[in-house]
C-alpha cells in the first residue's frame, strides 16, 4: 500500500475554511488565505489528491463558483485528529531541492520507492517530483536524470556541476524552517564535527566568518563530504591544480580528515567552499593581488568623483577586500553570489 498523501497547514487549513463557509468561492477564499491563484489551484490540487487516496471524493466546483465538500469528508475528519499527517510535510519547491540532495548524496541505488521513502508522499506525487527533477536539471544545468535497473536514478554529466547544484541546494534549503534537520539527516559526518572542523581552519588561516556565512558554510562542507564519501563521484580530477597554490590548500589539506576526500580535486573543491565564504576581516595572504589592486583603484576613483576623503585608507582597503574577495572566487568558479555584506565595512 501507498504512502499516505500528506497535507501541510496551509491545504488543512483551507480545507476547514471550505467546510465552515459552505458557499466560499474561489476569490474568497484566496483573500482570506492570501494565496495567489497559482497557489490555491495548486493546493486544491494536492487536497484532493489526499482525499481521493483515502477514498474520499474531492472537492467540487458548483455551476455558481462556490466550493463544496462532501459531507463524508467532514465525518471522516471529525472521526480522527490524524486523519492527515502533515508535520514533515514539504512543499513542490522543496521535494526538488530535497530529490537532488538525495540523488547527489546517498551511496544507495535509488529506486522510486525510495524516493517515496525519502519525501514521504505518494508514488504518484514521488513520479511527478522526479520528473520536475528531471527537467530542472535538463533545462537550468544541462545535466541528465538517467535511470536503470542495475543502478536506479543517477545524474550523468559534468561533477563541478553537480557540486554547484549541491551548493545551490544548500542555500535554497536554508529558506525552510526544518532546514538543518533535512540536512543533518543527508550527512554522513556529524554537523558538531564539520563546525568544530570549521573553526580549526578559520583560526588557521586567520579569517573571521559572519554569522550566516558561517552556518552556510559548515552546512556545504557536510554536503560536499558527503558526497565525496557517496561513490557517486565518476571523475575525481574534476577540480584538481585550480587552488593547490594558495595558502588556505594548504591549511585545508593539514586539517581536513583523510578520510573525507578521495581526491585532491575533492581537497581543492573543500579549499573554494572556504574561499567563497563571507568574511568580515582576514589577514590575507595576496594583499598585493590583483584583487587588493583593483580595490586601490575603485576608491581612488570614488575619492576623486565625490571629494571625500576616507579616513585610515589602508584600513579600509583591506575590509572592503575581506567582503568582495569572497565574490570573486564565486563569480570566477560561477557559484551564485549572495549578500556580500559590504554595508558592514562602513
Amino acid at each position: 500500500m501507498e504512502r499516505s498523501e500528506l497535507m501541510n497547514k496551509r491545504e488543512l487549513r483551507i480545507l476547514s475554511e471550505i467546510i465552515r463557509h459552505p458557499k466560499i468561492n474561489s476569490m474568497r477564499l484566496k483573500r482570506m488565505t492570501g494565496l495567489t491563484e497559482r497557489q490555491l489551484s495548486y493546493a486544491m490540487s494536492h487536497i484532493n489528491e489526499a482525499l481521493i487516496e483515502r477514498g474520499l471524493p474531492g472537492i467540487k466546483k458548483l455551476g455558481d463558483g462556490s466550493l463544496q465538500v462532501d459531507d463524508r469528508v467532514f465525518r471522516f475528519l471529525a472521526k480522527s485528529n490524524d486523519a492527515f499527517q502533515f508535520d514533515h510535510f514539504h512543499e513542490e519547491e522543496e521535494r526538488t531541492y530535497l530529490t537532488l540532495l538525495y540523488l547527489l548524496t546517498t551511496s544507495d541505488n535509488v529506486s522510486l520507492d525510495h524516493v517515496v521513502d525519502y519525501l514521504g508522499v505518494s508514488k504518484t506525487t514521488a513520479e511527478k517530483d522526479v520528473r520536475r527533477t528531471r527537467l530542472f536539471l535538463e533545462q537550468k544545468h544541462k545535466l541528465l536524470l538517467k535511470y536503470t535497473r542495475a543502478n536506479g536514478y543517477f545524474i550523468q554529466g559534468s561533477e563541478v556541476e553537480q557540486r554547484l547544484i549541491l551548493n545551490d541546494i544548500v542555500l535554497s534549503l536554508q529558506q525552510y524552517s526544518d532546514s538543518q534537520d533535512v540536512i543533518a539527516r543527508a550527512t554522513c559526518i556529524g554537523i558538531e564535527e564539520i563546525v568544530h572542523y570549521a573553526r580549526e581552519v578559520e583560526e588557521h588561516i586567520d579569517v573571521t566568518y559572519s554569522d550566516d556565512a558561517f552556518v552556510t558554510l559548515v552546512n556545504t562542507l557536510a554536503i560536499n563530504i558527503t558526497r565525496n564519501l557517496s561513490g557517486r563521484v565518476k571523475d575525481s580530477d574534476y577540480f584538481e591544480n585550480k587552488l593547490s597554490d594558495t595558502l588556505e590548500f594548504a591549511s585545508v589539506k593539514t586539517i581536513t580528515n583523510s578520510e573525507w576526500v578521495g581526491s585532491e580535486s575533492d581537497l581543492e573543491w573543500i579549499t573554494l567552499v572556504f574561499l567563497s565564504s563571507n568574511t568580515l576581516k582576514g589577514a590575507f595572504q595576496d594583499v598585493q593581488s590583483s584583487i587588493l589592486l583593483a580595490i586601490e583603484k575603485m576608491v581612488d576613483q570614488f575619492e576623486q568623483d565625490t571629494l571625500v576623503k576616507i579616513p585610515n585608507r589602508k584600513a579600509f582597503d583591506k575590509q572592503l577586500l575581506a567582503h568582495l574577495r569572497p565574490a570573486y572566487f564565486r563569480v570566477k568558479y560561477g557559484m551564485h553570489l549572495t549578500n556580500i555584506g559590504v554595508d558592514k565595512v562602513f
